[in-house]
């Protein structure tokens, strides 16, 4: 098992049956919900750049949450989509642990990057299994690795010294598969 203090990028790789989209530069947002609505297809609904193209078409070029609702139309039949922020529930490490484990969602955590304690920009990152102790987790750069379940509240180390903190609105897209057909 992976030492927990060590960041996620220096973490073993997992082998695990999720394919994520890999983001190219500030991508991760298209990425993550790319990657999320693919794997619950079971088939390619979207690339990198179709998700982009569409954002861009309705006006939302940077993300946000509006790209979970973009990426959630063409499969809204067979996948359930909701995005989660404080007005809905706090994102604590049962709700999350229930999502993924019980309920088999994928959250895509929204995180602040922090450096030193100064933002530098947000990531994604999809928790896609529970594993007796931690996430299998999946990050939009290329990795598939560990989070441990506490650090859902505190923040998760990640690399060069940065820590990917907790949304101060508790922020995460979530998907799930509503129909037993694929889309």
């Amino acid at each position: 098992m992976p030492s927990q203090n060590k960041p996620f990028w220096d973490r073993p790789d997992v082998a695990f049956g999720y394919t994520g989209v890999r983001q190219v530069m500030d991508t991760c947002v298209f990425a993550a919900n790319a990657g999320a609505v693919n794997h619950l297809a079971g088939r390619q609904v979207w690339t990198l750049g179709s998700l982009i193209d569409a954002g861009a078409k309705e006006g939302h070029w940077d993300g946000g949450p509006a790209i979970g609702e973009i990426a959630h139309e063409p499969v809204k039949n067979a996948i359930g989509y909701v995005f989660n922020t404080k007005t809905n529930s706090l994102l604590t490490n049962q709700a999350v642990r229930e999502w993924v484990d019980q309920e088999g969602k994928l959250v895509i955590l929204s995180r602040p990057v922090q450096y030193g304690g100064r933002q530098g920009g947000w990531h994604m990152l999809t928790l896609v299994a529970w594993d007796s102790d931690h996430y299998v987790a999946w990050d939009t750069g290329g990795k598939m690795s560990i989070v441990y379940e506490d650090e859902i509240e505190r923040g998760i180390p990640y690399r060069n010294g940065a820590v990917l903190v907790p949304h101060p609105n508790h922020d995460a897209f979530v998907y799930w598969k509503t129909a037993p057909n694929k889309p």
